[in-house]
């Protein structure tokens, strides 16, 4: 049983440990990013003195309103701490494929860094048509990895999946959103040298699998609000300052 005397003699003994492991740097610590059992491969990687880095990334709406989200200017890129980002705009299905090709062969060699590519929410349905669907935005990750990281030389970041507000999601739809997220996750661990996800996904969904209601622009619009793109946005830049 503790008494006065043993605390003293305790905090005396933790004192040292206390204030050295206080003092570690964080430039110097190894984070371990993302958790391999919820998004994929362990990536642990040493943190110290990190270079800039650009970012192009590839979307539609909810991308442009990220961008907006921050500031833009709708002309140059956005400088944020040590990233470049740089909005291009990309075609629906079924050009999508073809339209990062063509971004990815107007861009100079100094650009073709780190590539972020996600589908919109648009392109994952529900219904009958999920199966078909599922399948089709499989073959797009994979042409565009290929795209990316063999023809290019890139890193590729993917974002995993957006839900769609209550009123637009059935059981089919979150059933085509999980089972792409799980394969987007095995193909992350198949291709860990040139490949992170980002999940966007479960910060934003709730237990029905729809788009939380104070995320969205309004019951009826999946677009993403300004709370949701904070919230993003915080995610986002950890797992690029813990990843590159």
């Amino acid at each position: 049983m503790f008494n006065i005397k043993n605390i003293k003699y305790l905090i005396l003994f933790l004192a040292p440990i206390l204030i050295f492991t206080g003092c570690s740097s964080k430039n110097n610590q190894t984070i371990t990013q993302p958790d391999a059992d919820l998004n994929g491969p362990e990536n642990t990687t040493e943190i110290n003195n990190k270079n800039d880095r650009y970012i192009i990334m590839m979307g539609r709406s909810v991308m442009r309103g990220w961008f907006d989200h921050w500031g833009w200017d709708q002309e140059n890129p956005m400088q944020l701490e040590r990233y470049t980002l740089e909005f291009k705009e990309l075609s629906g299905s079924p050009g999508m494929v073809d339209s990062v090709k063509e971004i990815m062969g107007k861009l100079p060699e100094n650009k073709k860094d780190i590539i972020f590519f996600k589908l919109c929410f648009e392109d994952f349905l529900g219904d009958n048509a999920a199966a078909d669907n599922l399948e089709n935005n499989k073959n797009i990750i994979k042409e565009i990895h290929k795209i990316v990281t063999q023809e290019h030389g890139a890193k590729l970041i993917i974002g995993n999946a957006l839900p769609k507000v209550i009123a637009d999601t059935d059981i089919y739809l979150v059933w085509n959103h999980q089972q792409f997220i799980s394969w987007l996750n095995e193909f992350w661990r198949e291709n860990p040298d040139n490949v992170t996800v980002f999940d966007m996904y479960n910060p934003i969904t709730n237990e029905l699998g729809a788009l939380k209601t104070e995320y969205a622009t309004s019951p009826n619009d999946s677009h993403l609000n300004n709370d949701a793109y904070n919230l993003l946005d915080d995610k986002f830049f950890d797992m690029l300052d813990s990843i590159y």
